[in-house]
């Protein structure tokens, strides 16, 4: 017997990873999300651990960064202010050390034995 039923999917978390999961199926599956918030989306942009800063992208994004400053910290979009730590290179530098050499092989546990060593040796039974 065949069914002509679409499948069911369960959508655990309504983040944006959970909903645009079930955005993504609801097209071809039955999508039910389960959301333990009050509202799906919830952790999603509003406690965003998104940085603010200035010095991102090209000249127009800082240009529109700088611009939309003050409407942000002042409009309440800055839940608290944390420190960063900036990583990068000098212009003309190189960007990074270069990486350590590749470890040597592994030896195997064992020796390789020939000759006389190998007579004296009891041969392996089950």
């Amino acid at each position: 017997m065949q069914s002509n039923s679409l499948p069911k999917i369960v959508v655990i978390g309504g983040g944006i990873a959970g909903l645009s999961l079930a955005a993504e199926v609801a097209d071809w599956a039955d999508v039910t999300l389960i959301e333990r918030e009050s509202q799906p989306g919830y952790h999603a942009s509003g406690r965003s651990a998104a940085l603010f800063t200035e010095t991102y992208g090209n000249r127009v994004v800082r240009a529109l960064t700088l611009a939309s400053r003050r409407a942000i910290f002042d409009g309440g979009f800055v839940a608290h202010q944390r420190g960063a730590l900036h990583v990068g290179r000098r212009p003309n530098g190189p960007r990074r050390p270069p990486p350590p050499p590749p470890p040597p092989p592994p030896r195997p546990a064992g020796r390789r034995i020939a000759g006389h060593g190998a007579e004296r040796t009891p041969p392996l039974r089950r």
